[in-house]
């Protein structure tokens, strides 16, 4: 089943990708997790707390990541699979953990914007794939930070 569920899940995100408008209307799984690290790291990264500690306190909070999701995964999971065609639901779910296309189309836009209008529409189309603040990058690292983030999210399965 881990096969079949795994190139169904390919082939949705092949030919769907994430749409546009569910992001915005809901955001993407990955924003969630996202957002309860930043959470975690609000609430358990201080400086006033010594080094070893602050790492302890960030090894904790991917474990709970790492619990929460895989709990919820589990019991969508078990939930689905009891329906009538609960595999293709379980593969539209799982495809939106797959972002080959829309990084894709992101990443193609971040190098349209630099070769087209500059640093500046470079910056404002690659925050669409950090999704984090960042300082202010020059022209040298906007291309490495964008294909950084390209690989490290491609390298993300679920």
């Amino acid at each position: 089943m881990a096969v079949a569920l795994t190139l169904l899940a390919l082939l949705i995100e092949l030919t769907v990708g994430y749409p546009d408008r569910l992001l915005r209307a809901i955001g993407h799984p990955v924003t969630w997790m996202g957002r309860l690290l930043g959470m975690m790291d609000a609430a358990l990264n201080r400086e006033s707390v010594g080094e070893t500690a602050r790492r302890s306190l960030g090894a904790a909070a991917i474990v709970v990541l790492i619990g929460v999701v895989g709990m919820i995964a589990a019991g969508v999971q078990s939930a689905l699979l009891l329906l009538p065609f609960g595999i293709v639901i379980v593969a539209l779910v799982a495809s939106t953990l797959l972002a080959q296309r829309s990084l894709y189309a992101h990443v193609a836009r971040v190098a349209a914007a630099l070769e087209r209008d500059g640093l500046a529409a470079g910056r404002a189309a690659v925050a669409h794939i950090v999704g984090r603040g960042w300082a202010d990058p020059d022209s040298n690292s906007l291309p490495a930070i964008t294909a950084l983030r390209m690989r490290s999210s491609c390298c993300v399965v679920t």
